[in-house]
């Protein structure tokens, strides 16, 4: 049998009643229909799968690089999206993509998805939203000896995170103690200075973080 999912979301196998299928997993969909079918067909076994997928329109704009309305499948997902509309811009920011629809506005951070961290992420796309790429919001440095020296953004609406936060997101410093974290400021005669910080400490927009060794050990030398 070749089953449609109608417009109020359900399908209608013969001989039995209309099953909800819209919003499940085909996993989720196996298992009611395996149900349904063991209680009023005993003896018969099922084999479902997906034959075709449809379209769906989705809007991306902001700092992307070809803003526009893009087809895709009901799959794809906001990186999915991203990806077609050739990705974010050097100018863009990856924690605050806004998705409006039909369901509301709900803000994605995709810190959260590229580090694995920060619980579950919805990227799900619906039938006419759109997705809003804002420009790029505060963002600190960090050089030296960590594993990814980089430039990070700060999450939405904060103005600064603790510094080992900042180092997590850096893949931690390349020696599991005897370290030593400097942030480079300015003082008011335009003067370049380096103050000393800890772990706990907080560093705010703009920061520039550098990552040594916490001494100097000079060995088998006279």
């Amino acid at each position: 049998l070749t089953l449609r999912v109608l417009r109020d979301g359900s399908i209608l196998p013969p001989d039995l009643a209309p099953v909800p299928a819209a919003g499940k997993t085909l996993r989720e969909l196996r298992a009611a229909l395996e149900a349904r079918i063991a209680r009023d067909m005993p003896g018969t076994e099922l084999f479902l799968t997906i034959g075709q997928v449809r379209q769906i329109a989705v809007f991306i704009g902001g700092e992307v690089q070809r803003p526009g309305t893009q087809a895709m499948t009901a799959l794809a997902s906001v990186l999915d999206a991203l990806q077609i509309a050739g990705g974010v811009r050097k100018t863009g920011s990856l924690r605050a993509i806004r998705v409006d629809g039909p369901r509301g506005s709900r803000v994605v951070d995709l810190y959260a998805v590229i580090s694995g961290t920060g619980g579950e992420v919805d990227l799900s796309l619906r039938e006419g939203e759109r997705i809003l790429v804002p420009p790029l919001g505060g963002v600190i440095a960090v050089a030296g000896e960590v594993t990814r020296p980089g430039i990070y953004e700060l999450p939405a609406g904060t103005p600064g995170l603790p510094l080992a936060s900042l180092l997590r997101l850096a893949g931690e410093p390349l020696r599991p103690a005897g370290n030593r974290f400097l942030v480079q400021g300015t003082d008011g005669g335009g003067r370049r200075s380096f103050t000393e910080l800890r772990p706990g400490d907080a560093v705010r927009r703009g920061d520039s973080i550098l990552v040594q060794p916490g001494a100097d050990v000079s060995t088998n030398q006279l």
